[in-house]
């Protein structure tokens, strides 16, 4: 903690804005840690997995379900999307546990351009899988409705954005707080909690993101 603040950010500035240096280095280091989980994973693949392939095929499964379940098997094609996707927050989140690190996603500069990207990728995928046509849905179910429509598709990525940052933000606030003012088996306590949060947001974060894109499949758009 310094300078009364409870989450400490190394600041630097970039075209005369300032930035979180922390966030950028562990941004990057999430991505480097998922490159090279995926490499392990992968360069020996064996019919009966093991160790890292088994992990990495768990995780896989888990994405075609939670797809298969939310927008069907034609959705399957935005499995590599949504895996990364549910890796760097899943990594990202834990940062702040550690003495000393913070999370990215405990930035809302973080947490809202991945937002962005997840609620875009909608519009993408739509106009892929179904030309201009998709778009017409925001003229549903009367032209009337398009101011509403376009407000509802705005404040999707920042609710996500700000559920992630908050639930990040506010749980290591409070571990910093338990380990200042309580003996170690109280903040232990809240650490775990904490772990469980951050893979609760996570897949949240992803279900989230497959219900949005479901409507860029759904047959009724």
């Amino acid at each position: 903690m310094q300078g009364g603040e409870l989450i400490h950010h190394t600041r630097g500035l970039l075209f005369g804005h300032e930035i979180f240096l922390d966030t950028i280095f562990m941004t990057w280091v999430t991505m480097a840690i998922i490159i090279l989980f995926a490499y392990l994973a992968t360069r020996r693949l064996e019919i009966v997995p093991e160790g890292m392939q088994n992990s990495f095929e768990m995780a896989i499964d888990f994405i075609i379900d939670l797809i298969d379940s939310m927008i069907g098997p034609a959705g399957r094609k935005m499995g590599p999307f949504l895996l990364t996707l549910f890796l760097f927050i899943l990594i990202a989140n834990m940062w702040g546990l550690a003495p000393k690190l913070t999370s990215p996603t405990n930035d809302f500069n973080t947490t809202f351009p991945f937002a962005i990207i997840a609620a875009f990728s909608v519009y993408l995928v739509g106009a892929r899988e179904k030309g201009l046509g998709y778009f017409k849905h925001f003229l549903q179910p009367h032209w009337l409705m398009l101011p509403m429509n376009l407000l509802d598709e705005l404040v999707r990525p920042c609710t996500l954005a700000v559920r992630l940052f908050v639930n990040i933000l506010v749980g290591e606030v409070l571990l910093h707080v338990l380990y200042n003012l309580f003996p170690p088996l109280i903040p232990v306590i809240w650490l775990l909690m904490c772990v469980l949060i951050g893979v609760i947001q996570a897949y949240v974060f992803t279900l989230l993101s497959a219900s949005y894109l479901a409507s860029a499949f759904a047959e009724d758009h």
